[in-house]
């Protein structure tokens, strides 16, 4: 009976992703909002919690409800399709709190859930993107860039460093993976247009991806339909 939290969910794709769990066999799902939650998630039978990226004390409120914990799954994020040569400072330094240090915030939090937890290998994915991808982002001119893409680079080097530490180096039972979402119809998804997937049919790709991980998939940039990302 694997329990997993979903943070970052209130719309989009950790609402989609909330849903998709709860209908795998035996699983219990902690899912985390800012605010009120939206009728859908409180209709999902989730165990919904209040946490904000950038705040520890709430963060470690949601965390001292969840006294165990196989998976988690970090979706939060802030995005727009900025420029840096018009953003400022502090604009950055947002992005890199949410994004980037706020995850940490978030995974140093609900450590010691996952040491506490049944299931045989902890798996941790943070919702990532292909823009954060150095590859990918030379020359280029589609997605949110800038700032955005400073940030889920940033992220993917955290992801990493987590992984040297708990795997490679701590030998623990962990399987950490950087996920791109692709582009699916959310509201951060409609500021680059129309025609993105229905976030169900992402959060079930996603899901397929956490239930088939193996230990030699940790560390590894992964697309939700399961195809590798360049770094």
């Amino acid at each position: 009976m694997p329990v997993a939290l979903v943070v970052g969910a209130s719309r989009g794709i950790g609402l989609a992703l909330v849903q998709e769990l709860l209908s795998r066999e035996d699983t219990t799902v902690f899912a985390t909002v800012r605010s009120a939650p939206p009728p859908e998630l409180v209709e999902s039978g989730a165990k919904i919690l209040t946490l904000d990226l950038t705040d520890d004390a709430f963060i470690a409120g949601a965390a001292a409800q969840v006294p165990a914990l196989d998976i988690l799954i970090v979706s939060g994020a802030m995005g727009e399709d900025d420029k840096l040569q018009t953003t400022s400072p502090e604009r950055l330094l947002e992005y890199l709190d949410t994004n980037v240090v706020g995850v940490h915030r978030t995974m140093r939090a609900f450590l010691p859930a996952l040491r506490k937890g049944t299931a045989p290998q902890k798996k941790v994915v943070f919702i990532s993107s292909a823009c954060g991808s150095l590859e990918i982002e030379v020359n280029q001119t589609l997605g949110f860039r800038g700032p955005y893409a400073v940030s889920k680079a940033a992220l993917n080097m955290l992801t990493v460093q987590y992984h040297n530490e708990l795997v490679n180096e701590g030998k623990e039972d962990f399987i950490v993976i950087p996920l791109d979402p692709g582009w699916v119809d959310t509201y951060m998804g409609r500021l680059s247009g129309d025609g993105g997937m229905p976030p169900a049919h992402c959060a079930k790709g996603i899901a397929d991806i956490v239930w088939g991980l193996k230990p030699e998939d940790s560390a590894k940039f992964l697309r939700w339909n399961g195809e590798k990302v360049p770094w």
